[in-house]
């Protein structure tokens, strides 16, 4: 494996200033304001051979592709052109599919029917279910892989958090989906119970993430700092097919304590959650960003909620369905003129899903750069 001193234009020393802004924008020092990241690649490193490995997704222990994995990463990291935008390469340390607390408590992941079978077909099974710590299988072989990554990289450039899904989301995986949902009515002390459990194991995880790697992010985004001043950004799906009193009821307690836990909270979910958007703004403590697919959330009616706040709308363009566009360009257009003044933004202006394929992935990356310059230096869209 390349020695680390053979990246060092992704250095973290090379990005203060990006930092700064990111800190300023995400702690609430700069309403209003609007961050960017627009990947551009450089053509002089495009012909660099990627390190092939495979790795057996469904199987856990994977130590002997691990030097592979960190450089075939940092390869990818090293083709980004970096300092145009407010991007700053972190290592992305996860290394399968499936959910490690949900794998914890046993339930499996598959490929070939893709998805995760729940261990639970009731919520009453939860009570056969083993005691899960970070000490269990495979919390703990993700956390000695985090170590592992930290030692080579040496605190040089972020490591994000390994990934994990939230407590509603895990219950979701650990029992039959359609049991928690139901379990709202049927359940609701039961269901309060176990997702305080999960909540607990949430919580032990990630603070143990963040005792273990020198310069950690406690995010899953994409090219996005996130400064631990904010706490942590959640992934939790789940909470989209709960009505607002129901959130109210079972979630804001869940939130809460992960974001005193952390000293602040942010929050991602597929699809459209913009029922809940007011629930969170008026219930959620150091509520920092909501994370949305623009082609799924409208993206003004987080703009009518959360202006006048603290709280940054990140958004980027996944595959686009209760609001299309056509490309890249039409999203950040879009994005730039729906914004007022008095409401933070950060666009993730990447091609991302099968909708959004590019014969050059830099053309229209310097075309949103331009727009994006545009926009800050007369204020208009172009």
């Amino acid at each position: 494996m390349k020695d680390i001193t053979s990246y060092s234009t992704l250095y973290d020393k090379n990005f203060p200033e990006i930092k700064k802004n990111l800190t300023d924008l995400f702690m609430g020092k700069n309403r209003g304001g609007l961050g960017y990241v627009v990947p551009l690649f450089s053509r002089e490193k495009k012909d660099i051979p990627y390190t092939e490995y495979k790795v057996v997704q469904d199987v856990v222990h994977q130590e002997k592709h691990w030097d592979n994995m960190i450089e075939t990463r940092l390869d990818a990291l090293d083709r980004r052109v970096w300092g145009h935008d407010w991007g700053i390469p972190m290592f992305k340390p996860q290394f399968h599919m499936y959910d490690v607390e949900a794998a914890a408590f046993g339930s499996t992941y598959t490929l070939k029917p893709v998805g995760t079978k729940p261990v639970c077909r009731t919520l009453d099974e939860i009570d056969k279910l083993p005691d899960v710590t970070i000490d269990t299988d495979p919390l703990s072989y993700a956390l000695s892989f985090l170590k592992y990554t930290d030692g080579y990289i040496q605190g040089n450039l972020p490591i994000e958090m390994f990934p994990g899904n939230g407590p509603i989301s895990v219950a979701g995986l650990v029992v039959d989906q359609t049991e928690i949902l139901s379990s709202v009515y049927e359940q609701p002390e039961k269901l309060g119970e176990f997702l305080g459990r999960l909540t607990d194991l949430y919580i032990s995880f990630f603070k143990k993430q963040r005792e273990t790697v020198s310069n950690i992010s406690l995010q899953p985004m994409h090219d996005t700092w996130w400064p631990q001043e904010c706490g942590i950004l959640c992934e939790d799906d789940t909470f989209v097919n709960l009505s607002p009193q129901s959130f109210e009821k079972f979630i804001v307690p869940v939130y809460n304590k992960i974001s005193d836990a952390f000293g602040g909270f942010g929050i991602h979910c597929c699809g459209d959650y913009s029922h809940l958007f007011t629930a969170f703004r008026d219930n959620i403590k150091n509520l920092r960003a909501v994370w949305i697919n623009a082609g799924e959330n409208y993206f003004e009616k987080a703009v009518d909620v959360f202006r006048g706040t603290n709280t940054v709308i990140i958004t980027r363009w996944l595959m686009s369905n209760t609001k299309p566009y056509k490309n890249r360009i039409d999203f950040v257009r879009d994005t730039l003129r729906t914004k007022t003044d008095d409401v933070s933004v950060f666009i993730q202006g990447h091609r991302l899903g099968p909708v959004a394929r590019e014969q050059n992935l830099n053309i229209y990356g310097y075309e949103i750069m331009h727009m994006i310059e545009h926009y800050n230096q007369y204020g208009t869209v172009l």
